[in-house]
């Protein structure tokens, strides 16, 4: 059993620009949940609360930003995970996600876990046109 199993909720997820300033990519009041067992598998899922309907008229005039805005403000993917608590990073194996370029590749975020809180920390990487690192704090439930 790793230090970080369990299933956790998104309390925040804030991304920040080189100049340090900060985004919520998700809404200031982000949903989501965590999960990595015992033996290795994860899932994970974080989404913005007010995400636009599904269109109902597919010819309607705002459609498509409809469908950009609910992709946008949504994130999902699973796989396996391993641990180096001594660099004290966690890597998700991707087997699955909603970003069709991360299936089969490595998901590497620096953690810190502790008082039933586990903090993730990505490194810069290009979102919405910009290099952001994010924080997302997650609470065991």
């Amino acid at each position: 059993m790793s230090i970080i199993s369990g299933t956790y909720q998104l309390h925040s997820a804030t991304f920040y620009k080189p100049s340090g300033e900060a985004l919520h990519l998700y809404g200031e009041k982000p949903l989501g949940m965590l999960i990595y067992t015992p033996d290795g598998r994860m899932a994970g899922q974080g989404m913005q609360q007010d995400r636009p309907p599904l269109p109902r008229n597919l010819q309607a005039p705002a459609a498509l930003a409809d469908y950009q805005a609910i992709l946008k403000g949504y994130i999902a993917y699973w796989g396996t995970y391993t641990l180096d608590e001594a660099a004290q990073t966690v890597t998700h194996h991707v087997l699955g996600s909603l970003i069709p370029n991360w299936v089969g590749g490595d998901q590497v975020r620096h953690y810190e876990v502790g008082h039933g809180r586990l903090i993730l920390r990505t490194p810069p990487a290009v979102l919405r046109g910009e290099a952001l690192a994010g924080e997302l704090v997650w609470l065991r439930v």
